[in-house]
C-alpha cells in the first residue's frame, strides 16, 4: 500500500495503483463507469498537470502524489 493525497485528504491505494484504479476505489462499483471502468464526468490533476482520461490506466501513482479530482456539474 502507498499513500497519496486526494483533494487534500490522505488515501491508501495498492502499490501498483494507477489513476484509474484510484478512481474506481473512490467511486465504488455503484458509480463506476461502464463495464466496471473508471467513472465518467471527472477531471484529474496529478501535481500541476491534468491527466487526460486516455492516460488514467497507464499513469501509476507514487507515494505522496497529490491529486485533485473534480466532477462535472451540469446547469448554468
Amino acid at each position: 500500500m502507498l499513500e497519496v493525497i486526494v483533494n487534500g485528504e490522505p488515501v491508501q491505494v495498492p502499490g501498483e495503483a494507477t489513476v484509474a484504479d484510484l478512481l474506481r476505489q473512490l467511486a465504488g462499483p455503484e458509480v463506476a463507469g461502464s463495464q466496471g471502468g473508471p467513472p465518467t464526468g471527472v477531471a484529474v490533476a496529478l501535481g500541476d498537470d491534468v491527466v487526460p482520461a486516455g492516460q488514467w490506466t497507464t499513469t501509476r501513482l507514487c507515494p505522496g502524489d497529490r491529486l485533485e479530482i473534480l466532477g462535472a456539474v451540469a446547469g448554468g
